[in-house]
């Protein structure tokens, strides 16, 4: 009896309180239902799935440090590029040029995909959008293109010095694709949670952590439909498949752990209060043109200290967490994709097309090689 309150308890711990399933129209619109039907008990329900604490990033966490490394670097690539002019380093200005070009190459692509970067380039003054990106539908995506290497002869004429012609065969390869689909997976039904860490608008400024999930509900059914998938526009001798996942208008990134399928992208913006318009924070907030001519100035790591400072003083930090889990129904997806034993058929008769057109194509190439020889004995 101990055991089992014990084992009660620890599953209503770890489980995660969700919004009622939202079925999808044909027009991409979310409906709420008026009712709900029981879950059948005899259906097995996946594991619970624990999820970490949501991380605060804070100004602590500028990278001063590393910015001002990668502007020693590229000072010291300039004064090598500089005495390597001398007569004395001879051979020495293409080395020390490259080390220049990889220097600032480094420098800039640091300072436009840094923390920094991103608060100054997403500046927002409410978080309506962000929570409107976060609870739009997603989009999940898959394409398959089945294609094959051909060897294509042409005959090339060249005259020599001597006035003399000499013809030979030249041969390339030539990529064909065969067969191309492309289709969005038809979901059944969408769920929507968030996770929230932190008040967001209640300092002038606000550094919010976003992250954006798009989960599976069932994992072993979304690979069952994705293998059958491959498998059914396979269709030749190579393959190339893509799946992309998007929400809001952001592409997510594949990230399997924790027992679940899932898919993120993290952003980071400042929110800074739209009624501190005509306060200092407020002309004192980052803005892109500035943040550019630091970087070009090399004052880059000065701007980033005052900036940190500066949210220490009138800033906070806070994280949020949107995520839309989606149920498949196999049978339903299989139709809608047409993953049918018309298409498996359409993929063995294609196959013995190419087996054929294989055959042949040897033969061509056998009959060509014959022809270059003859034309190097003559």
């Amino acid at each position: 009896m101990n055991r089992t309150l014990i084992l009660s308890l620890l599953a209503a711990t770890h489980a995660e309180t969700r919004r009622p399933l939202v079925p999808i129209t044909s027009n991409g619109r979310s409906v709420v239902p008026t009712t709900s039907t029981p879950l059948d008990s005899s259906v097995a329900r996946p594991a619970p799935v624990v999820r970490l604490p949501l991380e605060l990033h804070t100004a602590s966490k500028m990278p001063i440090v590393r910015t001002l490394l990668l502007q020693i670097f590229v000072l010291l690539s300039a004064v090598c590029c500089f005495v390597a002019l001398g007569p004395s380093y001879d051979g020495l200005l293409m080395p020390a040029g490259a080390l220049q070009l990889v220097s600032l190459i480094t420098y800039f692509w640091h300072c436009t995909r840094c923390y920094a970067a991103q608060l100054i380039r997403r500046r927002i003054e409410s978080m309506g959008p962000v929570d409107q990106a976060g609870a739009g539908i997603p989009n999940i995506r898959w394409t398959a293109r089945a294609y094959h290497y051909e060897t294509r002869w042409h005959r090339v004429t060249s005259t020599d010095s001597n006035g003399k012609t000499h013809t030979r065969w030249e041969s390339h390869q030539v990529q064909i694709a065969t067969h191309v689909a492309s289709a969005s997976v038809p979901v059944q039904q969408w769920d929507y949670g968030e996770r929230r860490v932190g008040t967001p608008g209640k300092q002038l400024w606000t550094s919010v952590r976003a992250i954006f999930r798009v989960c599976a509900e069932d994992r072993h059914a979304y690979e069952v439909l994705r293998s059958e998938f491959r498998h059914v526009h396979d269709r030749d001798d190579h393959l190339d498949f893509s799946e992309t996942v998007s929400l809001g208008g952001r592409s997510l990134r594949r990230k399997d752990g924790y027992g679940e399928k899932a898919w993120e992208d993290t952003q980071y913006f400042l929110l800074v209060l739209g009624a501190a318009r005509n306060s200092l924070a407020k002309v004192g907030a980052p803005s892109f043109l500035t943040y550019v001519l630091v970087c070009m100035l090399m004052l880059s790591a000065p701007y980033l200290a005052w900036l940190a400072s500066k949210m220490r003083a009138v800033g906070g930090s806070a994280a949020v967490e949107y995520t839309r889990t989606f149920k498949l129904d196999l049978h339903a997806a299989r139709a809608q994709l047409d993953l049918t034993g018309q298409a498996l058929s359409e993929r063995a008769r294609a196959l013995e097309w190419r087996g054929r057109w294989r055959g042949l194509r040897l033969l061509t190439d056998v009959a060509m090689h014959t022809q270059r020889a003859g034309s190097y004995i003559r």
